[in-house]
């Protein structure tokens, strides 16, 4: 019996893992839908300074949605849930999305961009 719930537990980790990912490659595309390319000479013509708190904005808005999307992804039922008493809700990757985390900060490209951007700038201002 005990073999049967690590399997399963197995089985809906990686379900949970697939839908975190499809969610991630959804809104990281939404993201660069809506920012646009990144435009560097604008930012060029920014200080530092701002450039800095965009990227603070958009960690923000990317973690309040983690959170929503955490929130989304409990609602989706799992296929394992409830064979040999196995309780889909109860597994920790259920609420980590780190997947999604990760895909969201990886594949948005405008963020990237800004934050390779920002992140030569600032090597310049410290003489780095």
């Amino acid at each position: 019996m005990d073999l049967e719930l690590r399997a399963i537990k197995i089985l809906d980790i990686g379900y949970i893992t697939i839908i975190y990912f499809i969610l991630g490659l959804l809104i990281s595309r939404l993201f660069d839908k809506y920012l646009g390319k990144h435009n560097k000479d604008e930012d060029n013509k920014k200080h530092v300074g701002r450039v800095g708190l965009e990227l603070i904005l958009m960690i923000w808005v990317i973690a309040s949605i983690t959170y929503i999307t955490r929130n989304i992804a409990e609602l989706i039922p799992s296929p394992f849930d409830g064979l040999y008493g196995f309780n889909h809700l109860q597994v920790k990757e259920l609420g980590g999305a780190a997947v999604f985390t990760m895909i969201i900060l990886s594949y948005t490209y405008h963020f990237s961009s800004k934050l390779d951007y920002f992140n030569k700038r600032i090597n310049i201002l410290f003489n780095i």
